[in-house]
């Protein structure tokens, strides 16, 4: 799977040409309420154009990105315990399902989480060449990621992950979980217009 986007650079305001390659990995259907076949895996290798734009070969590896997609629907329509879920995966996870859920398996209220049940978007590392470094492609791997497996959805993140001051994090469209280094956006709160970008 590839998505290919023009966008404009931060610092130097000239297109760039790009895609994500995504290899996916889940389990064959059906999965007997199994929690680990709840949890999708997707790796990412961040592609840019560096020539010709009519030569699709001439394209360079800029970085990479992984990711895990909790199908939260598919887990409660088949009775899955969602914190065995989030814990079959890595303890990592495990640590985000207690920071967004409270003591009966429910987002928190204080939350103000609008999109669920929804598919769950764990960014767990985006990594960029440093010859590729810039704020802007990290930006571009991100709302790509976000728009390919939860545009509609939940997107969650540590803040180490995404390396941003607060007022990044915020114009993305992310919440900090209070008293924790938990980061999450809602689909359902985007703006019209962020969500058209």
């Amino acid at each position: 799977m590839s998505n290919n986007k023009r966008v404009e650079r931060d610092s130097e305001n000239e297109e760039a040409i790009g895609s994500i390659e995504f290899r996916l990995s889940a389990g064959l259907k059906p999965w007997d309420g199994d929690p680990e076949e709840y949890c999708i895996s997707a790796e990412g290798k961040i592609k840019l154009s560096v020539g010709d734009e009519s030569d699709p070969d001439a394209m360079a590896t800029a970085g990479s990105l992984n990711l895990v997609v909790i199908k939260m629907p598919n887990a409660i329509d088949d009775h899955v315990n969602l914190k065995q879920v989030f814990d079959s995966y890595s303890e990592d996870l495990l640590d985000i399902y207690r920071a967004l859920f409270d003591e009966e398996g429910n987002i928190k209220e204080e939350l103000r989480i609008e999109c669920v049940p929804c598919d769950i978007a764990f960014i767990e590392s985006i990594t960029l060449k440093p010859k590729h470094r810039s704020s802007a492609l990290f930006l571009q791997t991100l709302e790509t990621a976000i728009a390919a497996f939860a545009g509609q959805g939940l997107t969650v993140a540590y803040m180490r992950t995404l390396d941003f001051d607060d007022n990044e994090w915020t114009k993305c469209g992310f919440e900090v979980v209070p008293g924790t280094m938990v980061i999450f956006r809602d689909g359902a709160k985007i703006a019209p217009d962020r969500k058209a970008g």
